[in-house]
């Protein structure tokens, strides 16, 4: 409208003007670089000329994922009403099928190296089983290379036993247990330091209540209370019973405060008061009783 303002003209020439338009037009892509990292689903992700795939999560029922009991209608019924030519999703049969090919397609991309992972426990050091396509994969090659992630997991974790317990306790006082491994090495390499920290965070503190025998001897046979400590006891019991049961008090710390300058400086002159008459006494009495007295 911005050309050709208020001309009318039929739709035949429009679609002209229009096409001959649209071909000018030039969108910019950003070139993608030669060392990237692209991370996506199995299902949607189409990669070429990849050179190292990492397949993470490969446990039963996640790689390739479990697709029984999805959906309303049951395979039979699916099945039945294709024979009446209405077009649904896969039944499980096929989304079986699916999932194979589009593990096959992924397997298939790398080029230099293929990395698969799979977790031995959970969050919750639950064991996990490995996808059953990892032993078939050990059988079409036998000599396919096995480790463990431990020295990476080192890298990832405190290094001595001490750092190690401080983040499980961490981790438990934060309610932060998303990561299990630090755990798993305190219940492999020190049973007796996790019972205790576990002992620690399931405590309960429930106050009970003192019998008579230990109140007796806390409180005396007759118990004199003033306002205060009652309020004392109203605010807190146990305040009561750590001030005025067992006469808990406040450490004193040997320290010289300004009040006390005073008290120090007169007890130093009146000793050196003390010595200078002491000398002068003992001076007289030896001029005294010796013949070549000494001045």
């Amino acid at each position: 409208m911005d050309i050709l303002g208020e001309e009318e003209i039929d739709r035949e020439h429009f679609m002209e003007i229009l096409l001959t338009g649209i071909s000018d037009v030039q969108l910019g892509v950003i070139p993608s670089t030669l060392d990237q990292v692209m991370i996506g689903d199995m299902e949607r992700t189409r990669l070429h000329h990849v050179k190292i795939v990492f397949l993470a999560g490969a446990n039963e029922g996640l790689l390739p994922k479990n697709t029984s009991g999805k959906g309303i209608l049951a395979d039979k019924d699916r099945r039945q009403l294709r024979d009446m030519n209405v077009t649904l999703a896969p039944d499980s049969k096929e989304e079986m099928f699916l999932q194979q090919f589009y593990l096959y397609l992924q397997m298939t991309q790398a080029e230099d190296k293929l990395v698969i992972t799979y977790r031995q426990s959970d969050e919750k050091g639950a064991e996990l089983r490995p996808s059953y396509f990892i032993s078939r994969v050990q059988q079409i090659f036998p000599k396919l290379i096995q480790g463990k992630a431990d020295a990476d997991m080192q890298a990832m974790i405190p290094s001595t036993m001490g750092e190690v317990s401080a983040e499980v306790a961490r981790q438990l006082a934060e309610d932060d247990l998303k990561d299990s491994s630090a755990y798993s090495i305190m219940q492999r390499q020190n049973k007796a330091g996790i019972s205790q920290i576990m002992q620690g965070y399931l405590y309960s503190n429930d106050a009970g209540v003192l019998n008579r025998t230990i109140a007796r001897q806390l409180y005396g046979e007759r118990m004199l209370h003033s306002v205060s400590k009652l309020e004392t006891y109203v605010g807190c019991a146990y305040h009561f019973f750590l001030q005025y049961g067992l006469k808990l008090a406040k450490r004193e710390e040997y320290t010289i405060e300004s009040n006390n300058i005073g008290t120090i400086l007169h007890a130093v002159m009146a000793l050196l008061y003390f010595l200078n008459n002491k000398v002068y006494f003992v001076f007289l009495i030896r001029n005294r009783y010796t013949k070549n007295p000494t001045f």
